[in-house]
């Protein structure tokens, strides 16, 4: 949607100005809710220790378990093969979105 800025302004509204108040008050608690979440995160952890899954009357209500990732290391590719990482390089066109 609209995938490039015009570069120029445009003055908001009272509908605009009401969605800006309103996603500026969602983004706020949405933030508070992800710190409250985090918190409630690592209490059952604390909780669980070792163990890989919490029950309640013998169902399974939860699971920490661990597992095995790949993942590429870009930097170190960068560093150790700086011709192939510039070949295969490609460069996108974003627009960011941000609150001030």
């Amino acid at each position: 949607m609209f995938e490039k800025d015009a570069g120029s302004s445009i003055e908001a509204d009272g509908k605009a100005l009401a969605l800006f108040n309103d996603l500026r008050d969602m983004k706020s608690r949405y933030k508070s809710l992800g710190e409250e979440i985090a918190v409630s995160e690592e209490k059952l952890k604390l909780y669980m220790q070792e163990h890989s899954i919490l029950t309640l009357d013998g169902k399974t209500i939860c699971t920490w378990k661990s597992q095995v990732s790949n993942r590429f290391d870009k930097k170190l590719f960068q560093v150790e093969h700086p011709e192939l990482y510039e070949k295969f390089k490609t460069s996108t066109t974003s627009r960011v979105f941000r609150m001030k």
